[in-house]
């Protein structure tokens, strides 16, 4: 988690952005968690790792659910909580049909 920290805090030093560094691929983590940093907000986001689900392209449901949140006139830093949720809420929910997943909407 600190070398999330620390990567989030580098890539906005460097660049100047919010960033948002995923780590739901950690080893060893019985958690998914994010890091999100904007030089004012810094979020530590979480949520129980689902072993056995393929979370292929959750990286993109997770950008434009963030998109959507912003859309609708959330901030960024409660943006980017909307979107964790949305995600998490997902894979907690997906299913298996033959050798594919299936995401919950919500």
């Amino acid at each position: 988690m600190e070398d999330l920290r620390e990567a989030a805090r580098e890539i906005h030093s460097r660049f100047g952005c919010a960033v948002l560094v995923k780590g739901g691929h950690l080893k060893n983590s019985s958690e998914a968690i994010d890091i999100f940093f904007d030089g004012e907000t810094e979020l530590l986001l979480s949520a129980p790792f689902i072993k056995g689900v393929s979370t292929h392209g959750t990286g993109c449901t997770y950008s434009a659910a963030i998109t959507a949140a912003l859309a609708l006139g959330h901030d960024l830093p409660g943006a980017v909580q909307l979107g964790k949720h949305h995600v998490s809420r997902a894979i907690a929910g997906s299913y298996r049909i033959g050798k594919y997943f299936a995401l919950q909407n919500f």
